[in-house]
């Protein structure tokens, strides 16, 4: 079976404007209107004025800071965590510390996101900004499946709309092999959102795992509905077919998963399962 999970959308903690430490006029300037660009989604130049006045006063936390988001912003999350360290090196910045446990985490070092969101917690709180979203996903990146539903649920006591947090709170208890309790939480992502793929094949992986085949079917093809490319969709609909000994439909979506996936790894064991279902 193919999992495939959903990136969510973690918010970075920008230094605000009009909040610059200087009484250089032009300075102040610089930074407010980085901090614009940023906002209106112009990162290369944002990032281009905070550098500026990081040539002025290289220990500058809010530049630091604010040239670290746009850094996260353009995946290169070496060059934010070095500029982030820097900046708690040059002062304590609770945002600083929770961009960094963002930094940490977008680059795959879960480990040190973990240390840095407990400072995070102990300093501000669990409820600072969305430190529990965070905590969360990072424990479910950790294979801590009850700590990542507990700190996914109790973000949700407050933010019940995050079809984010639902979502993981789904794949964990999949994860778990919890499978009715997975189906009922994606149930409730498709009520969110009526027409996400991601959610009906994981609905329908949860499905597959109890084995309810027919109705891992129904939920595949409602995700194909809405993503006719979903090349892993085909596959497991075609795993799923299998198992009903539809030889037939399993061969036709093991063929549309090569056809989207030409250079697929399985390539070779997919065209002998294809081989194998034709008849003779």
């Amino acid at each position: 079976m193919k999992i495939f999970k959903r990136a969510v959308i973690i918010f970075l903690i920008l230094s605000p404007a009009y909040s610059y430490a200087s009484d250089d006029l032009t300075l102040i300037k610089k930074y407010n209107k980085g901090v614009d660009l940023y906002r209106q989604g112009d990162y290369e130049q944002a990032g281009r004025h905070f550098k500026d006045l990081l040539e002025e006063n290289a220990n500058d936390v809010k530049s630091l800071n604010n040239l670290a988001c746009v850094y996260i912003k353009d995946s290169k999350y070496n060059q934010a965590v070095i500029k982030l360290k820097f900046a708690l090196m040059a002062g304590k910045d609770v945002d600083a510390n929770y961009n960094l446990a963002i930094a940490t985490y977008k680059r795959g070092t879960y480990e040190e996101s973990e240390t840095i969101i407990n400072e995070v917690i102990n300093s501000a709180g669990m409820d600072y900004k969305q430190v529990s979203l965070l905590s969360g996903l990072v424990s479910y990146n950790l294979f801590k499946y009850d700590s990542a539903i507990r700190s996914l649920t109790r973000y949700m006591e407050k933010n019940s709309s995050s079809f984010e947090a639902l979502f993981t709170i789904g794949l964990a208890q999949f994860k778990k092999t919890n499978y009715s309790e997975a189906i009922e939480t994606f149930n409730q992502c498709i009520e969110k959102k009526s027409d996400n793929a991601l959610a009906y094949y994981n609905l329908a992986n949860a499905y597959l795992a109890k084995g309810d085949y027919n109705m891992a079917v129904d939920a595949f093809n409602k995700a194909l509905h809405f993503n006719e490319n979903f090349a892993e969709c085909y596959f497991n609909l075609a795993t799923t077919y299998l198992k009903l000994k539809d030889y037939k439909n399993s061969t036709s979506n093991f063929e549309k998963y090569l056809k989207i996936k030409p250079d697929a790894t399985d390539k070779a064991d997919v065209k002998g399962y294809i081989k194998a279902l034709k008849p003779a």
